[in-house]
């Protein structure tokens, strides 16, 4: 059978095997293309990325430095050099992001620097530029203060009577980035620091120091004092002080209390501790201030032989327990208290019933007090024989005899001791 050249088909070949139509390739070209197309977003998107990153990267390692920087000095050297005329043109026109920092802390500077020392200060009041690369950042650092509750937390601008107070150093660094807002990009921190050193925190709950409030003090003028104030719990070291201890008296740091009262009087003293994390304890107590001894002179003294006697002697100033006693000259019969008197060492009181009349003879009695300090009076004494007689040399008289004897002018009134008699 013969057959159409039309009609001839190649072996081996199916309908899959022809070819793409022109409507595939240029579909399958469309979609290459949008590929392509978001391949390039990505990779340009990838590559901006990873830029800002590594000036993030940068910015933060720049930070540390400059945080380095402050921790480098000491606490109290963070504000050296800065002077205010500085630190005034320095706040007021903060970068980007440092105002919040600003608005927590209270401004510091050094009041003894004079302008324009704040741009060589050890930490400048002006920038710091570093170049990197193809970019230049720049260095800043604020400095002001604030207070800390001692348990931890904000630490805010208002001071606060028992909180801990810390320079706040904020740190900055800025860089150009046409990406951030207006195109200059900031990195912040913060650090504080103790004028007082390193602070100490308590890991646990605060405990403010307790004071052992010391027993009301008895002491007296001219004698020195010693007394050591002490407390429990609070973070060691304690600093002491005090209010109204008496004039010539002092405390130090360590809380030893030391002098000599000038002053006599009544002092109510309050005693203050301040442990390592700033915590108050507080106590009190009085202190009395004795004047020294003094005794009143009785005036000069009569008595009736026979006749009971009793003599209070009175006191001023001086501290109790006080010893009383009778001062000894040495001259038997020509001093002391009268025979059959005696005084009570504890009280100064002098009783007993004279036994002899005799003229006026000086005594001197003395007083001691529990610190040592004495003082003494004398007066006279002298003892009648009878109630309306007297003690002396008889009036020279007519026919006077002594001791009550008869005379020409009649008997006498009068009973003389030591009298001589004879007739007139």
């Amino acid at each position: 059978m013969d057959h159409a050249a039309g009609d001839h088909a190649s072996p081996g070949l199916g309908a899959a095997d022809r070819g793409a139509s022109l409507v595939e390739v240029v579909v399958a070209i469309a979609l290459i293309g949008t590929m392509m197309t978001a391949l390039t977003a990505f990779f340009v998107t990838t590559a901006t990325i990873t830029a800002r990153q590594g000036g993030t990267q940068v910015a933060g390692q720049l930070a540390q430095d400059a945080v380095d920087r402050v921790h480098a000095i000491h606490g109290s050297s963070v504000v050296t050099g800065r002077d205010r005329a500085s630190s005034d043109s320095q706040w007021n026109s903060p970068v980007p992001g440092v105002a919040a920092y600003l608005a927590g802390m209270r401004q510091a500077w050094d009041p003894t620097a004079a302008f324009p020392s704040g741009a060589s200060a050890p930490l400048p009041t002006t920038t710091r530029s570093v170049p990197v690369g193809d970019l230049t950042y720049n260095q800043y650092w604020y400095v002001g203060r604030c207070w800390q509750p001692p348990a931890g937390g904000d630490c805010g601008p208002v001071q606060v009577s028992g909180q801990v107070e810390f320079f706040r150093i904020v740190v900055a660094v800025t860089w150009r980035d046409r990406h951030c807002a207006a195109g200059l990009c900031s990195y912040l921190t913060a650090t504080l620091a103790s004028d007082d050193g390193d602070p100490v925190f308590d890991t646990g709950p605060a405990t403010r120091p307790v004071v052992t409030s010391p027993t009301d003090q008895v002491s007296e003028v001219s004698v020195p004092v010693n007394l050591v104030l002490s407390a429990t719990a609070g973070a060691p070291p304690l600093t002491w002080s005090a209010f109204g201890l008496p004039t010539g008296v002092a405390v130090d740091s360590s809380g030893q209390v030391s002098g000599t009262p000038t002053v006599p009087g009544r002092y109510p003293v309050t005693v203050r501790a301040v442990d390592a994390a700033r915590l108050v304890g507080t106590g009190s107590f009085t202190w009395t201030v004795n004047d020294l001894p003094r005794l009143v002179n009785p005036g000069a003294q009569t008595s009736i032989r026979t006749e009971a006697v009793v003599l209070r002697l009175q006191v001023t100033g001086g501290t109790a327990p006080m010893a009383w006693a009778v001062r000894d000259t040495g001259s038997p019969g020509l001093s002391g208290l009268p025979p059959g008197l005696s005084i009570d060492p504890a009280t100064g009181v002098i009783t007993g019933t004279p036994r002899n009349a005799r003229p006026p003879v000086a005594v001197t009695i003395t007083v001691t007090d529990v610190f040592g300090r004495s003082a003494e009076t004398t007066f006279t004494w002298n003892v009648l024989a009878q109630g309306n007689g007297h003690v002396g040399t008889p009036p020279q008289g007519r026919g006077g005899q002594g001791n009550g004897g008869q005379g020409n002018g009649g008997q006498g009134r009068h009973g003389w001791l030591g009298g001589r008699g004879g007739r007139g």
